[in-house]
């Protein structure tokens, strides 16, 4: 199993270019498209445009998507955010879930559902 997270420029220090970012984050998906388990599975952000456009071209026997926005298997909705926790529900195939992270910010549901779905 590979989990995107995000694709954003945060690590162009080290990489250089976005491309070069690109590519690092492909090699999980390749090692695992690569090996010898009988499944293959790939959890994939809804909301990343730069992840799944890049991560779409790759197959998996499974693919499971998170998000906060779009329509997904796995979606946050009613999101309350405080200073020091995170509240919200999940919706897995319309079976929703109240969710507490002890973690503030979106970026923090995005984590969580990327947790859950793996």
């Amino acid at each position: 199993m590979a989990v995107l997270t995000n694709i954003t420029p945060e690590h162009l220090d080290y990489h250089k270019t976005f491309e070069n970012y690109v590519n690092t984050k492909k090699q999980l998906f390749y090692q695992v498209m690569k090996n010898k388990k009988p499944s293959k599975i790939a959890i994939l952000p809804k909301d990343d445009d730069n992840g799944r456009k890049r991560i779409d071209e790759l197959f998996f026997d499974k693919m499971l998507s998170y998000s906060v926005v779009s329509s997904s298997m796995v979606k946050a909705d009613n999101i309350e955010l405080s200073y020091n926790h995170t509240e919200f529900t999940i919706d897995f195939l319309g079976n929703p879930t109240k969710i507490a992270v002890d973690l503030p910010g979106v970026y923090n549901v995005y984590n969580t559902l990327a947790g859950i779905a793996s």
